[in-house]
């Protein structure tokens, strides 16, 4: 079961969660926030430290789903090289499934390996839900569920926890749910899919300005058209000899 420290009260909302795979010193993956829009059913996720620059976008009515470059990132550049594709802001984007009402359907993962977490965890700011570092070969994978089943239905498995869960006006409920897989090849991952590689959408971009190597971070995008987007974060290899290593915290 995750641990959750905080050093302020969370400002209230309808829908508003933070996690990372941390410990007792801290974060050792992003801060990773999710909410819901005010006055829609929109579900938005972001990184910390990254939110200015990008987004991704779950859309309720429509289905549609992007990862994509802010409003304010395009007028006000903070980072280089990050054109928006086809003539508009979004990176990727993709097409969530309606969630069924005898099962659900997956809209994105976030996947968290044990070989791509630096070994020094950083402070938390805010009310943050910390998973357990998982083993090397095993990996902490958050699933972005939809569905209309209720949640003592869904048939978690006993390594799953439910991180945060809100109901649409669709009749659809959006779960985030946090589980581990224990057979994660993170060599052949990485031959396979690199951030510069033509296997992937993109990699967390450039090295942001006035960011310590600490903080580096990166997101490697598998390619999708139908959901789920399934994405890789890549954290600070401080055994490297050359640390400027591409990313965002």
């Amino acid at each position: 079961m995750p641990q959750t420290y905080s050093s302020e009260r969370q400002l209230p909302r309808d829908f508003d969660i933070r996690f990372a795979v941390g410990d007792a010193e801290g974060a050792r993956s992003s801060v990773w926030r999710v909410w819901k829009a005010r006055k829609t059913d929109d579900i938005y996720i972001t990184p910390r430290g990254a939110g200015r620059v990008f987004k991704i976008s779950l859309h309720a009515n429509d289905g549609y789903c992007h990862l994509a470059i802010t409003a304010e990132e395009v007028a006000h550049p903070t980072i280089s090289g990050v054109p928006p594709r086809r003539g508009h802001r979004a990176i990727t984007s993709w097409t969530r499934l309606e969630g069924p009402t005898d099962g659900y359907a997956a809209s994105l993962k976030l996947l968290f390996a044990a070989e791509f977490l630096p070994a020094r965890g950083a402070p938390l700011e805010k009310p943050t839900q910390l998973l357990p570092i998982p083993s090397l070969g095993h990996a902490v994978v958050v699933d972005f569920l939809y569905s209309r089943v209720p949640l003592d239905q869904m048939g978690l498995a006993a390594n799953q926890v439910v991180l945060g869960r809100v109901g649409l006006s669709t009749g659809e409920t959006v779960s985030v749910i946090a589980g581990t897989v224990d057979d994660f090849d993170a060599g052949a991952f990485r031959s396979r899919f690199s951030p510069v590689g033509n296997n992937t959408e993109i990699a967390f971009l450039t090295r942001p300005p006035e960011v310590s190597d600490e903080h580096l971070r990166g997101l490697i995008i598998l390619p999708s058209s139908v959901g789920p987007l399934y994405t890789v974060e890549i954290g600070p290899d401080f055994n490297a000899p050359n640390k400027q290593q591409q990313g965002l915290n």
